[in-house]
């Protein structure tokens, strides 16, 4: 065999027994993956429950107001009825109610926007967190993913056309389940829930 050639094979053999010894110690890609029901982590993270009841209040007040001033124009529309048309009094009357009307229309119209659009961003940065949680906890614990799952007893019937594209998982084992852990470790980063009713230091105390 000629010299150069037997050189060669060695070396190729050498490196190959290297490089088969530097795969064999590398670090194997982690092949569990975890599960986040979307839907229940949005339900059990309570800073998007605060969220929540804050727009509610928001909106609440806002339809307080708007139910006020609603009431103000029916009673400037009313008292128009009982005038003269033909004078200045009159005029200036209808007039102002007439502008009352269209600011009316006008807020209700864009405050509603307003809140429609400040419940989406808090919604997506509700969202981010889950996902960033989700992300640390699936490093510390050697997940290869952690995939968002959408429950098969979802009424998707309203959003059918947005669903079917984007709900990838259709199953996953149940013991791949993460939601529980991932809120959980959400929720302890809040401060402690104040309870709105506290509870009576001496039950037995009569009132």
């Amino acid at each position: 065999m000629n010299r150069n050639l037997a050189a060669a094979l060695v070396a190729l053999a050498v490196g190959s027994a290297v490089g088969s010894r530097v795969l064999s110690e590398a670090t194997p890609a982690p092949l569990r993956l975890g599960f986040i029901d979307i839907r229940k982590a949005f339900e059990t993270y309570r800073k998007r429950t605060e969220v929540m009841q804050q727009l509610k209040k928001k909106s609440e007040d806002f339809d307080a107001a708007l139910k006020q001033r609603y009431a103000q124009i029916e009673q400037e529309t009313d008292k128009l009825a009982t005038m003269n048309s033909g004078t200045d009094e009159y005029i200036d009357l209808a007039r102002r109610i007439k502008g009352e009307k269209a600011m009316f229309d006008v807020d209700k119209e864009f405050k509603g926007r307003m809140l429609d659009a400040e419940q989406r961003k808090k919604n997506a940065l509700v969202y981010k967190e889950i996902s960033q949680e989700a992300a640390a906890y699936g490093q510390e614990h050697g997940l290869a993913a952690v995939l968002m799952y959408v429950p098969a007893e979802t009424d998707f019937e309203q959003d059918l056309d947005m669903v079917v594209p984007t709900r990838a998982v259709l199953c996953r084992d149940d013991q791949l389940d993460v939601t529980a852990a991932v809120v959980e470790r959400l929720n302890a980063q809040l401060p402690p829930a104040v309870d709105p009713k506290p509870a009576d230091p001496d039950p037995k105390k009569p009132k």
